[in-house]
């Protein structure tokens, strides 16, 4: 039976079709099977290659893997370990890659907004099956590491660490003491969706978007990432959409008297827990205190455009389609995989106010 297919893609979709024939005979579904783990055990993909096996990172340069994957060989077999990715991993249509080769796939298809068919190339996979390895690959990153993202109360996020956030913006501005992070809202372009396009469009940058609220620490660190939402929604709309302020006042408690506090810009509304420049300045000192907090606060929010200097994939709105791929999930995973990054090789914002991010090990817990 398998010579009356091309390639795995024409394998795949036929077993599409008997699951949902319920008069298909049980016979045909084994033999359409069978031929369809053949053609995958020989690596064919779209283009009818044989015998490619997945890419040997350790027999790559170290330039040439940081240019395919942002990590070194050594580096992505720990990342892997650390994400708990499972040894083989298996699709639902029976597909199955360990958890290196899920991993570099995802980051070959993150790291550029480079066609299907040019990362096929690079991994001797089919384009249908590339596809279905990075969202299945995505998909269980999102799904056991969302937390990193969603809550400040994080086992890394110590009192001696938050601390030193503190002393580092207090070194650099001379104004607050209690300061640990920085807080704004990144809008995230995407294609023009087919429907709901009043819904996903931004006003203020005129273009279709999903919006997400950011915390960025100066060791480089994204704390904490709520969205995705739609385009048009205000940064303060967002804030108390996502319960934001209900969890710096349970967790953020810094002494009986005091707390630690975040830093956002003027859209914020001001609260113990969070702070925002003096409205309407008049004195000189007033503009002096404004123009200091924000030369730290957009130092730190380089970060938000890092994930995409390190995943360009997820900058290239022709290729992020609504209603076709989870790009909201993307976008939260490539936050989880830049803070990944940082705390292997750091960042230029833990590099200029030199605080070292946490290991690993630290991070991934």
């Amino acid at each position: 039976m398998a010579s009356r297919f091309q390639d795995a893609r024409d394998l795949e979709f036929l077993l599409l079709d008997l699951m949902d024939d319920e008069n298909a005979a049980s016979s045909e579904e084994d033999e359409a099977l069978e031929a369809y783990d053949m053609a995958l055990e020989n690596g064919r993909g779209k283009h009818g290659r044989k015998g490619r096996s997945w890419v040997d990172i350790h027999s790559l340069e170290p330039a040439r893997c940081d240019e395919l994957f942002r990590f070194q060989a050594e580096d992505i077999e720990r990342l892997a370990a650390c994400l708990e990715l499972p040894e083989e991993m298996v699709a639902p249509n029976r597909s199955r890659w360990n958890r290196v080769d899920g991993l570099t796939t995802l980051l070959r298809r993150f790291v550029y907004p480079n066609r299907l068919c040019d990362a096929a190339d690079d991994l001797g996979r089919g384009e249908a099956e590339i596809s279905l390895i990075v969202n299945y690959t995505a998909e269980f990153i999102g799904n056991r590491w969302s937390h990193l993202l969603h809550t400040v109360d994080q086992p890394w996020l110590t009192h001696d660490r938050l601390e030193s956030y503190c002393d580092i913006v207090l070194q650099h501005t001379n104004l607050y003491d209690n300061i640990w992070g920085f807080i704004d809202g990144t809008v995230r372009p995407m294609s023009r969706p087919i429907r709901g396009q009043r819904l996903f469009y931004n006003g203020h940058k005129r273009v279709h978007a999903l919006k997400f609220q950011s915390i960025a620490t100066p060791d480089g660190m994204i704390s904490h990432l709520y969205g995705p939402v739609d385009g048009r929604r205000h940064d303060s709309a967002i804030l108390e959409e996502s319960g934001l302020l209900v969890q710096l006042e349970n967790s953020m408690a810094r002494t009986a008297t005091s707390v630690y506090s975040l830093y956002g810009d003027p859209a914020y509304p001001t609260r113990p827990h969070l702070l925002a420049p003096i409205r309407n300045p008049v004195t000189q000192g007033d503009r002096n205190h404004n123009r200091n907090m924000s030369g730290v606060r957009q130092s730190v929010e380089w970060l938000f455009g890092n994930i995409t200097t390190l995943f360009a994939f997820l900058d290239f709105k022709r290729n992020l389609k609504l209603l076709l791929s989870p790009i909201g999930l993307y976008y939260q995973v490539g936050a989880i995989l830049a803070n990944c990054h940082n705390c292997l090789y750091g960042n230029e914002v833990s590099r200029k106010f030199k605080l070292s991010p946490p290991t690993l090990e630290e991070y991934l817990q």
